[in-house]
């Protein structure tokens, strides 16, 4: 037998297929999670649910809550980083420079097969009022503009969302959720990461300045 089929039909580790189901859910989740929860959505009995969220913990991939609940930990963003740590370095002071600006949420993202996922986010200085994203939140990548600005990125595929053929037209995405988006497309090769931002729907907004900046950033980035 082949290696690569060897490799392919192989045994797997349950327990290890388990603990990455958990980082999926916990990444996909709007809120933490209870242990109950947890264990009701991967079908998984409770004490198998506690010992992985326990080992988990131990790597930093999560965190427990005060109240018992439990959310994607900060060791998820130094995996995250070897991924795409060219783009995330080239990205941070971009990302500052943002937040500080448009004074709401900046945002980097990935794409993920059909999901974006949160790379990094900075959020501005001196304001009570703004959003959070964990490293290694995921969404669909249709649901956002951020991961529509990715789609946007690359060339046009056959029967595409509206909403991407717009986007790449002119050359950015936004949505009704004060969220702008940029693709990165690095020495202009298809986009893999957008960057954005995004403020709540109740704060002041100044779309047109978004759009500025964003673009301009992203730029940069791709030629960096």
């Amino acid at each position: 037998m082949a290696a690569g089929v060897e490799f392919e039909q192989g045994e797997v580790s349950q327990t290890l297929e388990r603990g990455l189901a958990v980082l999926e859910l916990l990444g996909g989740a709007r809120s933490s999670l209870t242990p109950a929860q947890i264990a009701g959505e991967l079908a998984i009995a409770r004490p198998i649910a506690y010992r992985l969220l326990r080992t988990l913990s131990r790597r930093r991939l999560v965190v427990r809550d005060d109240d018992g609940t439990f959310r994607i930990g900060p060791g998820v963003l130094d995996l995250v980083r070897g991924v795409a740590s060219n783009v995330l370095e080239s990205a941070m002071p971009e990302l500052t420079r943002l937040a500080d600006a448009l004074d709401c949420t900046a945002v980097l993202t990935i794409a993920d097969g059909d999901d974006v996922v949160f790379l990094a986010t900075v959020e501005p200085v001196g304001t009570n009022v703004h959003l959070s994203y964990p490293p290694g939140f995921r969404r669909a990548i249709l649901e956002s503009a951020f991961g529509i600005a990715i789609l946007a990125g690359c060339p046009r595929s056959v029967g595409e969302p509206a909403a991407v053929a717009a986007a790449r037209r002119r050359g950015h995405a936004s949505d009704p959720s004060n969220c702008v988006a940029a693709p990165i497309n690095r020495r202009g090769r298809d986009a893999t990461a957008s960057i954005g931002v995004q403020a709540p729907e109740s704060a002041p907004f100044d779309a047109s300045a978004a759009i500025e900046l964003v673009t301009a950033a992203a730029a940069r980035i791709g030629i960096r």
